[in-house]
């Protein structure tokens, strides 16, 4: 069994299945299929940026780096004093997309898994064909920057 489906259905199929006809379902329901994506993206209320290095909306601005692929430098311009968050040896929100292997698999379950007679937590942890992948860490380049155009 797939845990991850077993958790949704415990925590929205099955409650909502519980409410029977109240009309608090009615609205639960309304509300859960508002959250789905339909794989449009609409970018009528942004204009695309010249520039994907350095950003600056209201008193917040951002620096990317595009060679670590990272924010490196995140400034907070509201209050008195201006707040910095990250820097070149601290970068934030690093884009990476990394695979892992059967082995990374074992070696996470065998340290942080504390109680092994768990078993949902090798159905959670897990998936098939890891016994055919290679571990990889991919970085990601930006192609475009876009920002919201503040309403007029």
């Amino acid at each position: 069994a797939n845990s991850w489906i077993e958790q949704r259905d415990w925590s929205i199929k099955y409650a909502s299945e519980a409410l029977e006809d109240h009309p608090l379902r009615k609205v639960i329901e309304t509300k859960i299929e508002e959250l789905k994506f339909d794989g449009r993206i609409s970018l009528s209320d942004y204009k695309k940026e010249q520039n994907c290095t350095d950003f600056t909306h209201g008193k917040i601005s951002f620096t990317f780096d595009e060679q670590v692929m990272c924010i490196s430098s995140l400034q907070d311009f509201r209050g008195d004093s201006v707040r910095e968050f990250g820097g070149f040896s601290y970068p934030l929100a690093l884009l990476q997309y990394n695979a892992y292997t059967q082995d990374d698999y074992e070696y996470f379950l065998k340290h942080y898994l504390l109680d092994p007679r768990q078993s949902y937590a090798y159905l959670d942890l897990g998936k098939p064909g890891l016994n055919h992948t290679k571990h990889i860490s991919i970085g990601a380049a930006p192609i475009a920057c876009w920002s919201k155009v503040d309403p007029v």
